[in-house]
């Protein structure tokens, strides 16, 4: 419905209004806040003057990237994502997105590498084990990515995650086990309709 969304806009817009030599980081976060009320332009453009103000500022440069890498501009993403990894190399986030990004790369190698720092850096982030479980898929490591997948058991990634599971049975040749996960995620999706 946006209201919680909207209540922050508005005071993230009194927050500019109020310290505009400092608004860099609000208007970052106004730039997200517009993205998730799927406001893109209103989003792209929060997060332009957020840059302009602050062309270093962690946050901006790694929202730009992401939306970059959705959007299909991977070396735009790329740039971006390199550039935070030089002041935040332990960045599980930036990790994480980096290693999406060489998965979308199809370099499934390198996205690991990535991947696995990020588990490292956050190992109760089930984002990145979701990724990461996906990832070893791609890489035909079945065992690994159902390990991976286990330990993707909260957040927004559950019905990603059970999908995912469903899949590593499959290519791992277990069709009833399959069957069985998707019925499952099909149960799960229908309860969440009622």
């Amino acid at each position: 419905d946006g209201q919680p969304a909207g209540e922050v806009l508005r005071d993230l817009n009194a927050s500019i209004s109020a310290a505009s030599l400092d608004a860099a980081p609000v208007l970052a976060a106004k730039a997200f806040w517009l993205e998730q009320l799927e406001a893109t332009d209103a989003a792209r453009v929060a997060l332009e003057r957020a840059l302009k103000l602050s062309p270093r500022l962690p946050y901006a440069l790694y929202l730009r990237a992401r939306w970059a890498r959705e959007t299909g501009d991977l070396e735009s993403a790329r740039t971006d994502l390199h550039d935070l990894l030089s002041v935040a190399p332990r960045s599980a986030v930036v990790l994480g997105e980096l290693g999406w990004l060489l998965n979308q790369e199809d370099r499934q190698e390198l996205a690991e590498v990535a991947l696995r720092r990020a588990v490292a850096e956050k190992p109760d982030w089930a984002g990145v084990h979701l990724r990461r479980g996906l990832n070893f898929l791609q890489m035909g490591k079945i065992e690994d990515a159902r390990f991976s997948l286990s330990e993707a058991t909260s957040g927004d990634e559950a019905y990603a995650r059970q999908n995912a599971v469903a899949w590593a049975a499959y290519l791992d040749g277990d069709i009833q086990g399959a069957i069985g996960e998707f019925a499952m995620l099909q149960d799960n999706l229908r309860g969440q309709e009622e």
